[in-house]
């Protein structure tokens, strides 16, 4: 298995550093791969560049289609222009598995579900995401929904973009102490385009998460 025949330029990674307990993880994005190289933009904790020394060793994961990459390698070199960017080693060997489960983490994400009700009708209920993955979103709202339903979600990402998918309802906890109901949905019929955008939304939230501390 080639590097440069799974990595690009711009794909999302997820990168970990340190060891035991004070071990970190980030994202970033490869900026160029080669023969023996391997170039990511430079990567953020707090708000400031990660503490990456040369040698230091790193466990890079991520996906592409319907497969998910780790390998483990050390940082080449570091440079600051055109821009700030680590080298990290190419690695001898890549793990690979079938991408089964997707990286989930919190985040409010306004949503509308759209759900049939009577025949030929439908009714629409709006909402926040509590958390969100590449395969599923969990909400929180005032009704329940039956397990097994299948709706329509928009999901509005950014002022300038809403994510349209097709869901079904996996999960329906009553919260009894604030009598709410914990939703569990899963993206079906979603093509692999719209779930890299949504990795890249959760990428993106993973990254505030990490820099807010």
């Amino acid at each position: 298995m080639e590097i440069e025949d799974i990595l690009s330029f711009d794909q999302r990674i997820e990168i970990t550093f340190g060891e035991g307990e004070k071990s970190l993880t980030t994202v970033s994005r490869v900026e160029d791969v080669t023969e023996d190289t391997i170039t990511i933009a430079m990567p953020y904790i707090n708000g400031l560049p990660a503490p990456l020394e040369v040698g230091e060793e790193v466990v890079v994961r991520f996906s592409t289609h319907n497969q998910y990459y780790s390998f483990s390698t050390t940082v080449k070199s570091r440079a600051r222009s055109p821009v700030p960017v680590i080298n990290l080693n190419v690695p001898e060997r890549i793990h690979s598995s079938e991408r089964r489960q997707y990286v989930r983490v919190k985040a409010s994400v306004m949503i509308t579900l759209t759900i049939p009700s009577d025949p030929g009708q439908t009714r629409t209920i709006s909402g926040t995401s509590f958390d969100l993955s590449g395969g599923g979103l969990l909400t929180i709202l005032r009704e329940p929904i039956t397990v097994g339903t299948d709706l329509a979600i928009k999901m509005t990402v950014s002022p300038e973009e809403i994510i349209e998918v097709e869901g079904r309802v996996v999960r329906c906890d009553l919260i009894r102490d604030v009598r709410r109901y914990r939703i569990g949905i899963q993206f079906v019929n979603i093509s692999e385009k719209v779930r890299d955008r949504i990795i890249r939304v959760v990428f993106h939230h993973l990254r505030e998460s990490l820099e807010s501390g």
